[in-house]
């Protein structure tokens, strides 16, 4: 199949170049990418965060990703369109087959009194780690990410503690 009809069939919508708006941020802290989501969560959005998941120069492989650790911030996001919840949960879901997570940036609950503040989910699923700010979330992950490591040496190693 040709790269633009596999381009089409994949992703939908035009070549990378001119994809980003602007409605999207990505940045590396430790090899870990921050994406902050800002506005809507669209389908425009979603293609946006593919992409940066990709994260190629010259052509695409699609559902290679390059960072199997993920912190989505979502903070800013006011309004969720139909699929974009589903969306983030399959994207946990292939970070999990990869060997990776992903935990979102959530804000908080309206919370009475003195009651600890918990991240205001909306559409999205329990399952998914859920975090009040981006240096809980990273912090998490980079965890994570050490411990997979260590145990992924032991193991090529044949040790077991």
């Amino acid at each position: 199949m040709a790269h633009a009809s596999q381009h089409a069939l994949e992703y939908g919508g035009s070549p990378v170049g001119i994809e980003f708006d602007g409605s999207l941020s990505f940045r590396k802290q430790d090899r870990i990418p921050i994406l902050t989501v800002s506005s809507v969560f669209t389908e425009h959005t979603a293609r946006q965060i593919r992409y940066c998941l990709v994260a190629t120069v010259g052509e695409e492989r699609p559902f290679y990703h390059r960072y199997p650790f993920v912190v989505l911030d979502l903070r800013m996001v006011e309004g969720w369109q139909p699929g974009a919840a589903e969306f983030v949960a399959a994207l946990r879901r292939r970070l999990c087959e990869l060997g990776g997570e992903l935990a979102v940036v959530l804000p908080p609950k309206p919370a009475a009194g003195d009651a600890p503040r918990e991240p205001d989910r909306g559409p999205l699923s329990p399952e998914i780690p859920a975090f009040l700010t981006v240096e809980e979330a990273h912090a998490t992950l980079r965890q994570l990410r050490h411990e997979r490591r260590m145990a992924a040496i032991r193991a090529a190693l044949g040790r077991s503690s």
